[in-house]
């Protein structure tokens, strides 16, 4: 049976009604369940692959928090995956060493002093493994997911069935046109404020490049709750 489908085929067959049509009951007959689900299951794993993530990111988180080693990196603020807010239960660390207080702030945990007021007296040491123990991924699938989703799958069904209408195609220099099963322009709007982009490494020694680093969007230079202070520092 499909697992981590980001859609309905219920939903999907409201979108493609003359390819899948509803028994009198609302339901969808048994050969079309199935077929709508391994094309939602196909969609999904390709949204995952389009943001550069892993199967199944998009699906709702478990309700109980689970540990996650994070290393340091020297900062003032320490950059988690995603996560749902306001989950984070607890932070520790080895033996021997002190987590520092935190507060979250735009996805990372800041150091802060006694009182929590920020503070720069303390850091997420570098190299040090701190674990953090909340709900990772998501709270619910994003509107926006399940919405590319429906769209591309709708899309590829309407071609399975023959319609070619919305289909992407380049033309060739001799003017022949060449059918391309790319993403649709309205996915790629939807999915773009989900792709994590690449960080190259470069390794002076050896010349390599180390691809697929996931770094947040909000990466930067300065810590994520300097800009407001910047002038108090």
């Amino acid at each position: 049976m499909p697992t981590n489908l980001y859609a309905a085929s219920t939903d999907l067959a409201a979108r493609a009604p003359g390819i899948m049509p509803l028994n009198p009951d609302g339901t969808l007959p048994a050969a079309s369940q199935a077929a709508g689900d391994a094309l939602i299951e196909a969609i999904s794993r390709a949204i995952d692959s389009k943001t550069r993530r892993k199967p199944g990111a998009f699906m709702p988180s478990p309700s109980s928090p689970s540990p996650l080693v994070v290393y340091g990196d020297n900062k003032y603020c320490l950059e988690l995956p995603e996560h749902v807010i306001g989950s984070i239960t607890t932070v520790t660390t080895i033996t021997g060493m002190t987590a520092p207080s935190w507060v979250e702030i735009r996805g990372s945990i800041c150091t802060v002093d006694s009182t929590g007021v920020l503070s720069r007296l303390d850091k997420w040491r570098d190299g040090v493994p701190y674990t953090v123990t909340a709900r990772w991924g998501y709270d619910t699938t994003p509107a926006d997911i399940r919405e590319a989703t429906l769209v591309w799958a709708a899309m590829r069904a309407r071609l399975n069935a023959g319609d070619m209408s919305g289909a992407v195609t380049t033309i060739l220099r001799d003017g022949s046109t060449l059918m391309r099963d790319d993403v649709p322009p309205a996915v790629k709007d939807l999915l773009a404020p989900y792709i994590l982009p690449e960080k190259e490494i470069e390794d002076d020694q050896k010349g390599l490049l180390e691809y697929g680093d996931i770094r947040s969007d909000d990466d930067s230079p300065h810590e994520p709750w300097m800009d407001p202070f910047r002038r108090g520092w």
